[in-house]
């Protein structure tokens, strides 16, 4: 567990069943991605709207805030149409990485060598 690859097999339960999530549940996954996508946008738009309402000379503060309202607005008029096969597509991803790891973390060694240094050129220093 030193190493960290005591956590490669529970992550790669963890991706793969979110990569299912997606692949079964697409509209559902899209859905909350595009929620959480607008409120972070909404989000983003508050310090400069506060700004701007504070300080009246500052228009730029003011306009980058309202930008960014009409932003979570396009997002949210337009999500569905434009982006509704990413979650097919990070379903595929996901499922494919967790089972790389899988793989990859019945290989994985405890030496503590890396790659980068093999233990014959540590024999010589």
């Amino acid at each position: 567990m030193k190493n960290g690859h005591g956590f490669a097999i529970p992550y790669a339960v963890w991706l793969i069943l979110l990569g299912a999530w997606f692949l079964i549940a697409p509209g559902s996954v899209s859905h909350l991605l595009k929620w959480v996508i607008v409120i972070a946008i909404v989000l983003m738009a508050l310090p400069p709207l506060v700004q701007g309402l504070r300080n009246r000379d500052d228009r730029f503060a003011l306009s980058r805030g309202l930008g960014l309202l009409v932003a979570a607005l396009v997002v949210l008029v337009l999500f569905r149409s434009l982006l509704s096969f990413v979650p097919l597509m990070l379903g595929i991803l996901l499922v494919l990485y967790g089972i790389n790891a899988i793989a990859g973390a019945g290989r994985a060694s405890n030496t503590s060598t890396s790659p980068w240094f093999p233990a014959s050129r540590m024999a010589c220093w």
